[in-house]
């Protein structure tokens, strides 16, 4: 055999080698990317979890909150509605009165 050949044979499989374990090293870094990825995701799914039960609970504050301030327009309609009914009661029996007193009392010119 030519000795160049055989010395261009060896570095040939010397390459061949380099280049498996290169790839072999490859595959570990990926597979290491991957794994500190497969972590992140599942780190940033439960920060998701998270803000979705936080904003659960808002929903829940506000809905509470909104129905509270429902209740206080229906009694504060109630009140007012009755303070207006009691108002015109009022004007009613006032206007009724005037009548009275103006049938009751004598005008004050046939007097003298």
């Amino acid at each position: 055999m030519n000795p160049g050949a055989v010395k261009d044979h060896l570095k040939s499989e010397s390459y061949s080698l380099n280049k498996q374990e290169s790839t072999a090293d490859k595959l570990k870094r990926q597979l290491g990317e991957l794994e500190r990825r497969v972590d992140k995701y599942f780190d940033d799914l439960d920060g998701v979890e998270e803000m979705c039960k936080e904003a659960q609970a808002k929903v829940k504050r506000l809905q509470l909150r909104a129905q509270a301030k429902r209740e206080i327009v229906k009694k504060d309609a109630k009140i007012q509605a009755k303070l207006f009914l009691q108002m015109k009661e009022m004007q009613e029996k006032l206007k009724r009165m005037d009548v009275k007193d103006d049938h009751e009392t004598p005008p004050e010119g046939k007097n003298a």
